[in-house]
């Protein structure tokens, strides 16, 4: 039983994070370096 609640515990962890960068929060904005995805800057 144990193993199952922490099974879902992961994946929907891991989901929630998936979800989040494919909304836009976080990704290229949450870092100060250079992104092959985001355009560049002029």
């Amino acid at each position: 039983m144990a193993t199952i609640i922490l099974a879902v515990a992961i994946f929907g962890f891991a989901g929630y994070v998936v979800i989040s960068r494919l909304r836009g929060n976080g990704g290229c904005n949450d870092c100060h370096c250079d992104c092959a995805v985001k355009p560049e800057e002029k």
